[in-house]
């Protein structure tokens, strides 16, 4: 049996209320070469019985129960399942738009890059905003991905980074499982970046499309939206993810040491969340400011002083101004 040329992976954990459509959107194409991956990651609700009713109903679709261990664990599961040429991720609580396959197999069978890229629609409640990449539409060979994209892979100094979403990218299987597979089960914020950014550095080719083919629901029960604090411990294994996946030299160890500032910073901030005392919450901030390796890359942080949201994070973080963080946190809580 040929495999297909496309492997979709659904990561699926309490989302019953969107599933459907989500799931929809991908059957309901005008298309048929590929395979729907849905990863049931131990979800309580409903989402198992879901999972095994649309099996049941379109060959198409394969179902993994497993444990539940995360977002990341849940797509490395469905890596081990996958027989496609590429792999596409969709997120369970979001869809794809209608025509999702053409564009990007139409990329695929004129060039065969590495990895395709897209936009998406930005989409809360009924309003959406196309949000494409800002990069000429094209082919990139590896020169040009080296002098365009390596430069603000991570962090430029003006906070410029490439997209890191899983979800808007299309990766021949073998690359992007080498990558996923090697990405900590326990980071929970910067997951997708973990896995894309070494992708895109190893890339012999890429093709940028100027389509929004996804749909990235604001859902206000999502992660990055939850009142809650994040790990303090999660930017020092992404640092050290890159530090181990992307070869450092000098301007990649700087963009590596800004986007481990950007991250602690946001982490720290997230931790006035807590119910604990201000004097409790700045001294666990501390003790993970005071480790070795995260002093080292504070120090070397650089950024534009025209960038001035990343100036007054690297100021914040070397001198440990915790009101400073606090009021950021009032402010755009």
């Amino acid at each position: 049996m040929t495999a297909p040329l496309f492997s979709i992976i659904v990561p699926i954990y309490k989302v019953e209320k969107y599933l459907k459509q989500c799931v929809d959107s991908i059957l309901s194409q005008n298309y048929s070469d590929y395979e729907l991956i849905l990863v049931d990651d131990g979800s309580p609700d409903s989402c198992p019985q879901i999972c095994d009713a649309y099996a049941r109903e379109n060959e198409r679709v394969k179902v993994v129960h497993k444990e539940n261990g995360g977002l990341v664990s849940a797509r490395k599961a469905g890596c081990q399942a996958a027989s496609g040429r590429y792999i596409l991720n969709v997120d369970g609580d979001d869809w794809v738009a209608e025509g999702y396959f053409a564009p990007i197999e139409a990329a695929i069978l004129a060039h065969q890059p590495d990895v395709v890229c897209f936009g998406f629609l930005y989409q809360w409640g009924t309003e959406s905003r196309h949000e494409p990449l800002p990069h000429r539409a094209g082919l990139y060979v590896k020169q040009e991905i080296r002098d365009t994209l390596v430069p603000i892979l991570i962090e430029s100094a003006r906070g410029e980074i490439f997209s890191p979403t899983v979800w808007t990218k299309a990766v021949k299987r073998e690359l992007y499982t080498g990558s996923q597979m090697t990405v900590d089960n326990r980071i929970s914020i910067g997951e997708d970046g973990a896995c894309t950014k070494p992708i895109i550095y190893r890339a012999e080719s890429l093709y940028i499309l100027p389509d929004c083919l996804y749909h990235y629901r604001q859902n206000e029960q999502s992660m990055t939206k939850n009142k809650k604090a994040f790990s303090l411990k999660a930017p020092a294994l992404i640092a050290a993810h890159y530090q181990a996946e992307i070869p450092a030299d000098q301007d990649m160890q700087q963009q590596i040491s800004r986007n481990f500032a950007h991250n602690i910073f946001i982490a720290a901030t997230s931790q006035y969340n807590r119910s604990d005392s201000i004097a409790t919450i700045n001294a666990d901030i501390r003790q993970h400011l005071e480790e070795d390796a995260a002093t080292a890359m504070i120090r070397q942080c650089r950024f534009s002083l025209l960038f001035w949201k990343g100036t007054m994070v690297a100021i914040c973080l070397k001198h440990k101004l915790f009101f400073l963080m606090r009021l950021y946190w009032r402010l755009f809580k």
